[in-house]
Formats: C-alpha cells, sequence, structure tokens
C-alpha cells in the first residue's frame, strides 16, 4: 500500500514538472505567462467612414445624456452633416430611406442644440433607433442605452 502511494506521488511530481516547460529540475526559473486580455471586435465588417461617424455620434451623446441627467442643458458638440456622403460598411445599407432619416437627424439633433432638453434628446434617439430599424438593426441595443427614462 506505501509503495502504491510513492508511486503515484512520483507520478504526480513528474506530470507537474513537465507539464511545466520553464521549469529546471524542481524549481521554476520563470512566472508563467499570464494570458493575454481578448480585446472586444467593435466591428467585425471593418470601419467605414459612417460607423465611426455613428460611433463619435454615440460619445456626443452619452456626454449629453449624462449632462441633462446631471440637471444641466446640453447640447451636441459634432457637427455631422458628413452623414450625408460617409460611406457605409456595406453599399445596402444606404437605402432609399437613409437620406430621409439622415436629414431627420440632422434636424432633431440642431433642434436638441436649441433646445437643450430630454424630451428633444429622446427624439435624436428615436430618430437613430428608426433609421437602424430600416437599415442596420445591429446597434439598436446600444442605441436604446442612451435613452434618458424619467
Amino acid at each position: 500500500m506505501n509503495q502504491k502511494i510513492v508511486w503515484v506521488s512520483l507520478l504526480i511530481i513528474a506530470l507537474f514538472i513537465q507539464g511545466c516547460s520553464h521549469c529546471k529540475g524542481l524549481f521554476c526559473t520563470k512566472k508563467a505567462e499570464q494570458p493575454k486580455a481578448q480585446t472586444a471586435v467593435v466591428n467585425p465588417n471593418g470601419d467605414s467612414e459612417l460607423a465611426i461617424l455613428m460611433r463619435r455620434m454615440t460619445d456626443d451623446l452619452e456626454a449629453a445624456k449624462q449632462q441633462l441627467i446631471k440637471g444641466q442643458k446640453a447640447r451636441i458638440k459634432g457637427d455631422y452633416k458628413d452623414i450625408l456622403t460617409a460611406k457605409p460598411t456595406s453599399p445596402h445599407m444606404k437605402n432609399e430611406a437613409f437620406d430621409g432619416f439622415a436629414q431627420s437627424l440632422l434636424y432633431q439633433m440642431n433642434r436638441f442644440s436649441a433646445i437643450g432638453d430630454v424630451k428633444s434628446y429622446n427624439d435624436v434617439v428615436h430618430t437613430c433607433i428608426a433609421c437602424h430599424n430600416q437599415s442596420c438593426p445591429g446597434p439598436i441595443a446600444r442605441i436604446k442605452k442612451l435613452m434618458i427614462y424619467l
């Protein structure tokens, strides 16, 4: 029985030493490497002009949301007229309805910048959701998080 325990113990130690490739004898000469953190893919289809513009818009809307939550007036800091000419990730995303939604978005953004209240802010976010329902539904969950519920 004691001989079995000794053999099993030696086997476990041998497997441990063998599994550690940078060990010499019973002593490790360096620390085991930590696995590298995985970075999330922002856009698996690549970064188009339109996608980059919309990410910047999302950042501006998030900043405005934080101001409104604090009870401050807010406005959109960026200029987004390029939405009309920016190249999409895929050409089918800019369909017949896109230009109308883009014009509506620019109108709502100008209105929000002039008024700076929660209702006009939420109107901007609703316009984004309406367009994405037609053309590119992927980011809708993220866009909905921009809403301010009172």
